[in-house]
């Protein structure tokens, strides 16, 4: 959501753009003409009506996919990893730089991160015949830290300004009601919750950014998942993935 900020304030990347104009289709599954006019926009609030299958799905994800046609882009909010996928090969086909090489360049250098490295963003194609890859960021709670200061500063590093205020009001602005006890409304690819008025990150096994814009407050939890296949298999075996209400309970 940031990177498409920095890219959107260069006039590198129209939201407005459909899917049409920007050439996106599938090889094996070719998109209709109905879903070829989402927009990056409606890609960015998970609202594309595009129902495909996509690599690093949850069992819910796949499970709980309405049928293909059933809403029209904008019609319905579908957290859908197909959105998120293709939202990575637009940005780097309309900026001509690896999600990586952005990160680095556009917020890693500026914030003075300690430890990430382009490199550390993670392309998989497993489990999908999709044309569009995943991509997993990698990136520790200090580094975290200082995209969550970002957002609850308006978008300004340092007497900086990084990425607009503008952009940061439209994407932790609610466009879908969620149903979820935790996380009530969805941005730009962001959870967002009324009740502590707290915009929130949440990736796999348990890690956890929680900003507070109104009280200038960044809290980050994260977990080892296990750098080592060994270590992966015995994470996911044997511990909890945790929970949304742990990092809320120790915001509160």
């Amino acid at each position: 959501s940031l990177l498409f900020g920095v890219a959107s304030d260069r006039g590198m990347i129209d939201v407005n753009d459909t899917l049409a104009e920007l050439g996106i289709d599938e090889s094996r599954i070719p998109l209709t003409e109905t879903e070829k006019r989402a927009t990056i926009e409606q890609l960015l609030q998970s609202r594309s009506g595009i129902y495909l299958q996509s690599g690093a799905e949850t069992v819910e994800t796949r499970d709980g996919r309405p049928g293909r046609g059933q809403y029209s882009p904008g019609e319905h909010f579908f957290y859908n990893n197909w959105d998120f996928n293709v939202l990575g090969a637009i940005f780097e086909q309309k900026t001509g730089l690896s999600l990586g090489e952005a990160l680095d360049a556009w917020l890693a250098a500026p914030l003075g991160m300690r430890d990430f490295h382009r490199e550390h963003v993670i392309y998989d194609r497993r489990g999908s015949d999709s044309d569009y890859r995943t991509y997993r960021i990698h990136m520790s709670a200090r580094d975290l830290a200082r995209l969550g200061a970002l957002v609850a500063q308006d978008g300004v590093w340092n007497g900086k300004q990084i990425v607009s205020a503008e952009w940061i009001d439209r994407s932790t602005t609610a466009y879908s009601a969620t149903g979820n006890p935790f996380y009530d409304g969805f941005g730009y690819s962001w959870w967002l919750n009324s009740e502590l008025g707290a915009v929130a990150a949440d990736g796999w096994g348990g890690q956890y950014m929680l900003v507070d814009r109104a009280q200038d407050l960044t809290l980050v939890a994260r977990r080892d998942t296990g750098n080592s296949i060994l270590g992966f298999l015995v994470f996911s075996g044997f511990k909890k993935q945790g929970h949304p209400a742990d990092i809320q309970e120790l915001y509160k």
